[in-house]
């Protein structure tokens, strides 16, 4: 009788033990499982910010280029103002000292009215 006992509860004990070692193996499972899903989804997420920084950078390219060409056409509108500058400021000049010359030319009396 004793013998029985022992043997069912030899055979119970292996019963608990290969549940306990089953339980186990389906918790590390469902741990590599989750950390698996974790790791595609941190891989997911770079790649998507790759994606995003690829796409900003692309537009930043073609925003700096925009911008630079307008900087050209800038310095060419200033150029030509400068010149036009230039040209209005001559014309000032020339126009200041001819009145400059005819205002002393009546300011002076003429030699022949003397």
């Amino acid at each position: 009788m004793r013998r029985v006992e022992v043997e069912k509860a030899r055979e119970e004990g292996r019963r608990e033990a290969e549940k306990t070692r089953e339980e186990g193996r389906q918790q590390e499972r469902r741990r590599l499982k989750e950390e698996v899903e974790e790791a595609m989804g941190r891989a997911a997420a770079k790649e998507a910010v790759a994606e995003e920084t690829k796409r900003g950078s692309d537009f930043l390219s073609k925003a700096y280029m925009a911008l630079w060409d307008e900087r050209a056409d800038l310095r060419k509108k200033n150029a030509a103002l400068a010149a036009r500058v230039g040209e209005l400021h001559r014309a000032s000049k020339n126009l200041a000292s001819r009145k400059g010359a005819e205002g002393k030319a009546k300011a002076e009396p003429e030699p022949e009215q003397k």
